[in-house]
């Protein structure tokens, strides 16, 4: 037990500084908000430093510390990186972390599509934001003294407002993409981000492609300048027997997101994909052509491999109007709208939006500033 003690106080040591054998305190901060942070009740974080807790309690304690601490030295092992710019720096540091989070998923080879399981795809992103580990936001502690750092109130889970879709123009057609859901959660960059403009988001995203039986062009969809015909954006594929769905496409993606004055600008890249297809013995129901069927699936592969390899290229979005002209007003129910452009190897280009609702807001309150 003793043991089991001084490893847990020796690896709180690590994250919070110097302790206080007699008054039980951790140099950098009161034992209530580093609870809250590790996700402790007062009264087992008490039990824990006072060396009260059972052999079980230090056990689980131990392994979650440690866990904090790897990410954290795999974190500092890209501090080397220079990328071009403060934006991009903030894009290479998080890389490492999303990786942590598809280990274990088989996420990142579109050449070996999964099988169905009952398994969420995001359940280990969802772990590492809402468990009750050590948080990975900002807190109201760590802003500064005037409170003038802007991304803490972005900081939470975003969700997807509204569907959307697009044909794929290809040379036999009949593919079409819906993005179902996405799932970002979004804290302040934690490296070189003093004025707090810089944010970063990790996202999951669930994808479906269904085909079009009939395999029209695209212009029965999507008008000439880009926009979708009003028919298409009414339309519901898993309501029209001329649609059958053919797999589900999840990726982790990752964002970042910089505040300009009025405006919030985005880049990202995809840290992983997956291809989930829909059963054969359910496909066949609907097509019976076995070599239409194989002709699909290489199309899907072929599709997730190469023209959306990343959303943001060949994908291009105008920046959004920020969430609110206050950045202290921001609140749930606060959305980022921007307005996109999917750009074909064909020179066509297609028109959507994409809209992140705030659905749980880490910091509810405002910070109050401390300078007189």
């Amino acid at each position: 037990m003793e043991n089991s003690y001084q490893e847990f106080i020796s690896s709180l040591k690590k994250l919070y500084g110097a302790f206080d054998e007699t008054q039980k305190r951790f140099e950098k901060g009161p034992n209530s908000e580093i609870a809250r942070e590790l996700g402790y009740s007062d009264a087992q974080f008490s039990r824990l430093v006072n060396e009260s807790a059972t052999e079980g309690e230090y056990i689980r304690a131990n392994k979650n510390a440690k866990r904090i601490l790897s990410l954290l030295d795999l974190e500092k092992r890209f501090e080397g990186i220079s990328p071009k710019s403060k934006f991009k720096r903030a894009l290479t540091y998080s890389t490492i972390a999303i990786v942590c989070l598809l280990i274990g998923f088989g996420i990142g080879d579109s050449n070996k599509p999964s099988k169905q399981t009952g398994q969420s795809k995001y359940d280990m992103l969802r772990w590492a934001f809402e468990s009750n580990l050590r948080k990975p936001y900002k807190s109201l502690r760590d802003l500064p003294a005037d409170c003038n750092f802007e991304c803490y109130k972005y900081q939470g889970r975003w969700e997807l407002k509204n569907k959307y879709k697009f044909p794929f123009l290809s040379e036999s057609g009949g593919l079409h993409y819906l993005a179902k859901s996405v799932v970002s959660y979004t804290r302040c960059a934690p490296k070189d981000n003093p004025e707090g403009k810089l944010i970063q988001g990790y996202e999951y995203q669930e994808h479906e492609i269904w085909y079009d039986i009939q395999e029209r062009p695209i212009s029965k969809f999507i008008q000439e300048d880009g926009e979708p015909l009003q028919s298409y954006q009414k339309l519901e594929f898993s309501k029209t027997a001329e649609f059958i769905k053919i797999g589900t496409i999840h990726t982790f993606y990752f964002n970042g997101f910089r505040l300009d004055t009025t405006l919030i600008y985005r880049e990202g890249e995809i840290i992983g994909r997956d291809i989930e297809f829909v059963k054969d013995e359910e496909l066949v129901e609907s097509i019976s052509d076995p070599s239409l069927l194989e002709k699909i699936k290489r199309e899907m592969v072929q599709i997730v491999q190469n023209p959306i390899q990343d959303f943001s290229q060949p994908s291009q979005c105008e920046p959004a109007p920020k969430a609110q002209t206050d950045f202290h007003a921001v609140s749930n129910g606060d959305a980022m709208v921007f307005k996109c452009q999917m750009s074909t190897a064909h020179r066509f280009s297609i028109n959507y939006t994409k809209t992140y609702i705030l659905k749980d807001q880490f910091i509810k309150d405002r910070c109050i500033s401390r300078i007189k």
